[in-house]
C-alpha cells in the first residue's frame, strides 16, 4: 500500500503492514499530542464520499517523535521529502492493532473539487517570518 492524502496534503503514510505514520501539520490545537501522553490508543478512520461508501478504521497505538530531534528529521527525509520539516509540528507513528471495515451506507454523497492552499500559504508566511515555533509553543497546550 502506498501514501494517502490527509489535510488535503501528502502527510499520511502506509509504512508497512503494521505501522503508518502521520506528519503532523501546524494550524490548529495541538490535541491529538496531548491525548497520546495520557493513553497512545488511536484510531484513524477514513470514508468515502462516492458511490460505494466504506468506512475503514485503523485502530492502534501511537507515539510522537518530536520535532528538532534527530529521529524527526530521519522520519521526515524519509516519508515526507515534499514537505519541509520547519513547517510540521511532529510526527505521529501508529503501531496498527487491528483494522476493521463498515458500509457507512448513512454517509452523504458529496463531489471533491480541490484541495485549499490555506495552511500551506499561511505556515509559508509564518517560517519566512520565523514565527511558527512561537506559534506551536502558544497552542501547544491548548
Amino acid at each position: 500500500m502506498g501514501s494517502s492524502t490527509a489535510k488535503g496534503y501528502d502527510s499520511l503514510k502506509v509504512v508497512n503492514n503494521q505501522t503508518i505514520s502521520y506528519v503532523d501539520l501546524a494550524g490548529s490545537g495541538n490535541e491529538t499530542a496531548n491525548h497520546l501522553q495520557d493513553n497512545p490508543r488511536i484510531t484513524f478512520m477514513w470514508c468515502s464520499f462516492e458511490q460505494k461508501p466504506p468506512i475503514l478504521r485503523a485502530y492502534g497505538y501511537g507515539k510522537v517523535i518530536k520535532k528538532y530531534t534527530a529521529q524527526y528529521y530521519t522520519w521526515m527525509e524519509d516519508y515526507y521529502p515534499n514537505i519541509l520539516s520547519e513547517s510540521a509540528r511532529q510526527v505521529f507513528v501508529v503501531d496498527i492493532e487491528a483494522v476493521q471495515t463498515s458500509c457507512g451506507f448513512a454517509i452523504p454523497i458529496m463531489e471533491y473539487v480541490n484541495d485549499r492552499n490555506t495552511l500551506s500559504e499561511w505556515t509559508k508566511n509564518k517560517v519566512s517570518q520565523g514565527k511558527l515555533d512561537e506559534y506551536i509553543q502558544k497552542m501547544a497546550h491548548v
